[in-house]
C-alpha cells in the first residue's frame, strides 16, 4: 500500500520507505475508490485503462462473472496483485512483476539460512565458534547454497535494469543495498563458515571449556563442586 504521496514530513536521515513503482497498481486503486466513493465491478475498465493493462491481461479477467456490487479483486490469493496486473504496462510495471520473483527467492533463502543455522545441528553458530562440525553434513547442507547465490546474483541484475527505468543510480543502489545486499552477506558469510568447518581433520572431545564471555552475562562457568574439587 502507497503509504502518502507528499512526503513533505519524511525525515531524510531515514532509509528509504517505498519505491513508487510497486505501489502504482495501489495508487490507481486509491485513486478510484477516493474519487468515486466506493469500489465495485463497475470500476474495473477504469482500472485496467490506467494501468495499461492489455486485452489479454489477468486484470481484465477477474470479476467477469462477480455481482456488480463487489469488488472484482482477488486480495485473498493474490494479496499484493502481482497476477492481476501481471501483463499491464504502467510506467515501472518490470520493476513491479519481479517483484513477484524476488519474493518467492527471499522466502527460500530465508528458510534456507534458517534451517541451515538454526534448526540442523552442524552448521550453528555453536558448531561455528567451536570450529566443530562433521564434514560430510556440512556438504549436505551446502548443496543448495550455490544455486541460492547465483539466483541471488541474477536477480539483483534483473531488479537494477528494471529500476533504472524509472529512477537516478542513487536510488537505485541505495535499494539494492537496503534490500538484497544484506542476504548476499549472510549467504557469503554462511559459505566462509562451511568451508572453515570442512577444514580439519582432527576434532577435540567434548565438553569443551566453556565460553568466557557468557561470565559477563552472569553465568559461572563451573559449578561450585567443581571449583572445590579443584
Amino acid at each position: 500500500m502507497l503509504e502518502g504521496v507528499n512526503r513533505s514530513w519524511y525525515d531524510h536521515f531515514a532509509t528509504l520507505c517505498e519505491t513508487l513503482p510497486a505501489s502504482i497498481p495501489s495508487l490507481a486503486v486509491n485513486l478510484l475508490v477516493t474519487s468515486r466513493g466506493y469500489f465495485d465491478n463497475s470500476l474495473r475498465k477504469h482500472l485496467v485503462k490506467a494501468l495499461a493493462c492489455g486485452v489479454t491481461s489477468n486484470a481484465n479477467n477477474f470479476g467477469r462473472d462477480a455481482d456488480s456490487q463487489s469488488s472484482f479483486l482477488n486480495l485473498d490469493n493474490d494479496m499484493f496483485l502481482w497476477y492481476q496486473f501481471s501483463r499491464c504496462s504502467f510506467n515501472g510495471s518490470q520493476f513491479y512483476r519481479i517483484l513477484s520473483r524476488w519474493h518467492n527467492l527471499q522466502r527460500e533463502i530465508n528458510e534456507y539460512l534458517l534451517s541451515t543455522r538454526v534448526k540442523k545441528a552442524w552448521l550453528t553458530s555453536y558448531n561455528v565458534r567451536h570450529n566443530f562440525t562433521s564434514p560430510l553434513r556440512i556438504r549436505e547442507l551446502m548443496a543448495d547454497e550455490d544455486r541460492l547465490y547465483h539466483s541471488l546474483i541474477s536477480m539483483i541484475q534483473s531488479i537494477s535494469e528494471a529500476l533504472d527505468e524509472v529512477f537516478d543510480r542513487y536510488t537505485v543502489t541505495e535499494w539494492i543495498e537496503q534490500n538484497i545486499y544484506p542476504t548476499v552477506l549472510e549467504l557469503e558469510e554462511l559459505q566462509r563458515n562451511a568451508q572453515r568447518l570442512k577444514t580439519p581433520q582432527i576434532w577435540p572431545r567434548r565438553p569443551f571449556a566453556p565460553l568466557v564471555d557468557l561470565q559477563r552475562l552472569g553465568v559461572s562457568l563451573y559449578s561450585n563442586h567443581s571449583a572445590t574439587k579443584g
